[in-house]
């Protein structure tokens, strides 16, 4: 009976700081995805001066193509990250790259 509430209270504690880790990780994928996310609407502010050069426009597309693909990497660890939260091993029916048929 002690023995398998010291195991109760030993794994209450490891889930507690496996929790706390992820939400650490969750928030700090939340702060990196901000960076690209700001850098990419001050690209596109600019992209909307009428006065922009050709070589500044295409300079740029260039950061927002680079910040876009940025901010997709950090969205995609952040979702390897919920599916390993839940022990699910397969993507969520939202994930648009999953494959399914239409009705």
């Amino acid at each position: 009976m002690l023995s398998q509430t010291v195991e109760d209270v030993r794994a209450g504690a490891a889930s507690s700081e496996q929790s706390e880790r992820f939400y650490a990780d969750l928030a700090d994928g939340l702060h990196a995805l901000a960076q690209p996310l700001t850098i990419l609407r001050g690209s596109i502010m600019a992209l909307s001066s009428e006065e922009i050069t050709p070589e500044r426009q295409r300079h740029y597309l260039d950061v927002s193509k680079s910040q876009l693909e940025r901010a997709c990497a950090l969205f995609d660890a952040m979702q390897e990250l919920m599916i390993e939260a839940q022990g699910r091993t397969e993507r969520s029916a939202f994930d648009p790259d999953a494959q399914r048929e239409l009705p």
